[in-house]
């Protein structure tokens, strides 16, 4: 279970998780010279305890046995049954194939005080009524608080939940797209013709000829955040069906934390949302800088509940939810959706 759900967290926020598992090995080994120099200088039980406790416990890592080549994500269950099988396989020729395996089955005969365990709690089996009423209360505190903290916070992990976001009815927009599109995003990059009958082709005789419609080509980006509410994407659709009806060509990029998403939008009343993680805009600037010249502007619906320093090397217009606060932070225009 270690190993599955240490998949879904950044590695530096795990113990021992900024270091590879041979740097881990190397240090291990360091440390344990250590202990044996300073108990050959008879130094004190506290002095040692110091030594050891430099060895952070390492929790189990997926990449750290790359030579049992397992699947990513793949469900606890799924891990269970691979380790016991590389187990049974070192017992029976004395090596797994993996030497990173193969030592944390040796630790775990030997006991060692290395591995990180749940053996604290234990500490909760015999407290009395009075103290785990307690520590409810206190435990449902701590809950409340983080979450007042952190609803509207940045963050950091990506997410990976997919879902449907589907608008009942088109209402008024509460931006004028049209008078936008018309002043702001300047000359269009994208160029649509169409046969009609008509029109003469003076080249080719009894030929329709060719009619050629300009259009702008915005790129719509989505927060797709755990910050951002399902009324505010609710919200931001019903904004990017008005610019579809504009007349615009619209590619939408999905983001939380990385990109999940590019797509070129249709019209449709729904869209499959992917992210739901911590919020970083960096990744959708960083896109748009890249294909600048493909792209009239970039608008970025969002909850404004971040910043990021990389500038956008076009035009950018950031474009709050109703219920947010305005952030004037934000590198280009900002507006706040307001009836």
């Amino acid at each position: 279970m270690d190993m599955e759900i240490n998949q879904y967290i950044k590695s530096s926020w795990l113990p021992g998780g900024e270091l590879t598992s041979e740097e881990f090995n190397e240090l291990k080994e360091a440390i344990k010279i250590e202990l044996e120099v300073a108990k050959e200088n008879n130094a004190t039980q506290e002095e040692l305890s110091i030594i050891a406790n430099k060895l952070p416990a390492r929790g189990i890592m997926i990449d750290d046995y790359s030579d049992l080549n397992l699947d990513a994500k793949a469900g606890s269950s799924y891990y269970y049954t691979k380790l016991r099988e590389a187990k049974d396989k070192k017992d029976q020729e004395g090596t797994s194939g993996d030497k990173n395996f193969d030592s944390l089955c040796d630790q775990l005969s030997e006991g060692s005080d290395n591995l990180p365990d749940h053996s604290t709690w234990d500490d909760f089996e015999n407290l009395t009524e009075a103290e785990q009423k307690l520590i409810d209360k206190q435990l449902q505190k701590v809950l409340s608080d983080a979450k007042e903290q952190t609803i509207k916070k940045r963050g950091h992990v990506p997410g990976e939940i997919e879902g449907l976001i589907e608008l009942d009815e088109l209402l008024p927009p509460k931006f004028d797209w049209k008078g936008y599109i018309r002043r702001f995003t300047g000359i269009s990059t994208k160029i649509f013709t169409k046969k009609i009958r008509r029109k003469e082709n003076k080249k080719f005789p009894d030929s329709p000829g060719l009619k050629i419609k300009m259009k702008q080509h915005m790129l719509l980006a989505i927060d797709t955040s755990g910050s951002v509410s399902e009324s505010e994407l609710m919200e931001f659709m019903n904004e990017i069906h008005h610019i579809y009806k504009a007349g615009v060509a619209i590619t939408i990029i999905q983001c939380d934390t990385t990109i999940n998403s590019i797509e070129v939008y249709n019209g449709s009343y729904e869209l499959t949302l992917r992210g739901r993680g911590g919020t970083d805009f960096t990744p959708v600037i960083e896109y748009y800088n890249e294909h600048c010249k493909v792209y009239n502007t970039l608008v970025y619906f969002t909850d404004g509940e971040a910043t990021t320093d990389v500038k956008p090397k076009g035009k950018t217009l950031w474009v709050l939810s109703e219920q947010s606060d305005m952030n004037e932070d934000l590198p280009g225009f900002v507006i706040k959706l307001e009836m």
